[in-house]
């Protein structure tokens, strides 16, 4: 069954916050925490904070002994809740005590066998009693997934695959087929691990998912920074960050977490196409830089009526924002957007950096199964 036929039948979770996302004009947030760290208590804690400060998808990963995926950050996490008698039955907790204080949907990242130890009917039972929305399966293929396809479609949960650079056409086709919510497109071939710059790969990933008929792609592996995320709503519908908030979450409990969800999601809500820098700013600095031209465009309070007539023209913007633009600033590029502000900030833009070069050669796959050929058949 293909994932545009399953969805006139069944409800996706996270379809509709990926397409309320881009509804907004801007690039769903997806965000990951593993169960139970450092506590089950701090795990709902934290994964209520990104869900409120921001995230539109909240990824539940469930510890696991063998991680094909993780990063020393995140298995050094997962390894403390195990070796702390962590309960996969605690997952199903977590996941209805976060949907029941958010908004954002609630999915689970898990290797296979922790679901078919289970029995796939189960726990796919368990976690919609819980109101969780679908499962992320890092290392399950379709042509092994009948009984979830069977469970997902009985339960209405969302079945996301994942797709690599070294993925081939056919692989790319029949993993878009048998997702539904989204595709996981993975930017680089490795583990998780915050990096300093995304991959060039990730594009093509995106591009190549999209063209073979995927309607939601998001990348996930190597974002850390809001500049990742402003770069990869050029050309994706969804960014999925990890390792920056577990480590945020050891370091800072999560109040941290809540913290940076709210400095990424502030990069997130804004124009596609339009590269975006916010800082803090006075409004002295504001006015000095109105003057001076060097600023395009600002947020600034409800009071910027009472700025000097000549500096900068402002217009209404929703019922508690203010539009400031510079003299001779177009406001054809202000589209739809949705933007969630605390203090003055002051914008600087400048032209989408536009199409990367992407990487010509993949190097040995995160799962031999992504790279692998597929046969005909239908989910």
């Amino acid at each position: 069954m293909t994932e545009q036929h399953a969805e006139q039948q069944i409800r996706s979770l996270t379809t509709e916050s990926i397409e309320a996302a881009r509804d907004a004009g801007r690039t769903a947030f997806i965000g990951y925490l593993p169960a139970g760290f450092p506590t089950v208590e701090d795990s709902i804690e934290a994964a209520v904070a990104l869900g409120n400060h921001g995230a539109d998808v909240i990824e539940i990963g469930i510890p696991y002994s063998d991680p094909v995926m993780d990063g020393p950050v995140i298995q050094a996490a997962t390894s403390k809740v195990l070796s702390d008698g962590f309960r996969i039955d605690a997952v199903f907790d977590i996941i209805r005590a976060v949907t029941q204080r958010t908004d954002a949907a609630v999915v689970v990242m898990t290797y296979w066998n922790i679901v078919d130890r289970m029995g796939v009917e189960t726990f796919a039972r368990r976690l919609a009693e819980a109101g969780g929305a679908g499962i992320v399966t890092p290392d399950l293929v379709p042509e092994e997934a009948d009984a979830w396809f069977e469970a997902s479609d009985r339960y209405g949960l969302d079945r996301i695959f994942l797709t690599a650079p070294s993925s081939t056409d056919e692989r790319v086709k029949l993993i878009t087929e048998c997702s539904r919510g989204f595709v996981y497109a993975v930017s680089v071939m490795g583990v998780t691990g915050a990096r300093s710059e995304v991959s060039t790969a990730a594009e093509n990933v995106v591009a190549r998912a999209h063209a073979a008929g995927a309607p939601r792609v998001a990348v996930g592996l190597g974002i850390s920074k809001p500049e990742h995320i402003r770069e990869i709503g050029a050309y994706a519908d969804g960014a999925i960050v990890g390792t920056a908030l577990v480590a945020a979450l050891r370091d800072g409990g999560p109040a941290a977490v809540g913290a940076l969800a709210a400095e990424l999601a502030a990069y997130h809500r804004l124009w596609p196409g339009v590269q975006i820098s916010l800082r803090e700013a006075t409004t002295p600095e504001l006015l000095a830089g109105l003057r001076a031209g060097e600023l395009d465009l600002a947020y600034l309070a409800p009071d910027a009526a009472e700025l000097p007539d000549g500096i900068a023209g402002f217009a209404t913007w929703h019922e508690d924002l203010v539009l400031i633009t510079a003299p001779g600033h177009r406001l054809a590029t202000a589209g739809r957007t949705r933007v969630s502000i605390r203090s003055l900030m002051v914008a600087t833009v400048s032209a989408s950096s536009g199409a990367k070069n992407s990487s010509s050669s993949d190097p040995a796959a995160v799962s031999p199964s992504l790279s692998s050929g597929a046969p005909d058949m239908k989910c």
